[in-house]
């Protein structure tokens, strides 16, 4: 299963907290409250979520969906593997699910 997403950081400047405690699970909202650049991980991870969804609809909570990155910085969320760039004021993300690799 293979999903994309395309978002524009700007969009998540100046969320309200209501917003950011329903996308990011408790581990990753912990870390948010800590980071400098808030509108950036918000669009990192609203944008792997995204693409985790349109991949495999199960997962349509993104609170639930927890987002690590693992020692090399690579991102983790249970089988799928997940590729993001950030180009000016955009992300994308890629992810391919449901393999054993």
């Amino acid at each position: 299963m293979i999903g994309i997403d395309l978002t524009s950081i700007k969009r998540f400047k100046n969320k309200k907290l209501n917003f950011v405690q329903k996308v990011l699970s408790d581990d990753e909202f912990l870390e948010w409250q800590n980071i400098e650049n808030k509108e950036l991980y918000l669009a990192q991870r609203w944008s792997i979520k995204e693409a985790i969804f349109k991949a495999n609809n199960d997962f349509h909570d993104f609170k639930k969906i927890n987002i690590k990155r693992n020692s090399k910085g690579v991102f983790e969320f249970q089988d799928f593997k997940i590729s993001t760039s950030k180009e000016n004021e955009y992300v994308i993300a890629f992810v391919i699910g449901g393999l054993k690799c």
